[in-house]
């Protein structure tokens, strides 16, 4: 799935695996003679139910790798690539 680093802000493609079970229910009248239910058009639409468990299973701050730099503070530049005059002279305290 396309997402973006809120890191250093780089496109990425986040894999995402999902595992799910789902019930679902139909009316008796919905039945044939022999006890099987077929939809009118012989499928059932499963996009919504796996539409939701993706945006479940997707991250609220998606990152391209767990070990990634982000952005200088100061200048924006992207510390993955190395670093910059800055970062020399950021302190935290």
């Amino acid at each position: 799935m396309p997402s973006e680093c809120v890191r250093c802000l780089e496109p990425f493609d986040l894999h995402l695996n999902i595992d799910f079970d789902e019930v679902f229910a139909y009316k008796t009248s919905s039945f044939t003679e022999s006890g099987l239910y077929v939809p009118e058009d012989g499928n059932i639409d499963l996009s919504p139910v796996i539409r939701e468990y993706m945006m479940l299973d997707n991250p609220m701050k998606p990152i391209c790798k767990p070990d990634c730099q982000g952005l200088c503070t100061v200048c924006g530049e992207d510390l993955n690539l190395g670093a910059c005059e800055h970062e020399a002279r950021i302190q935290f305290d």
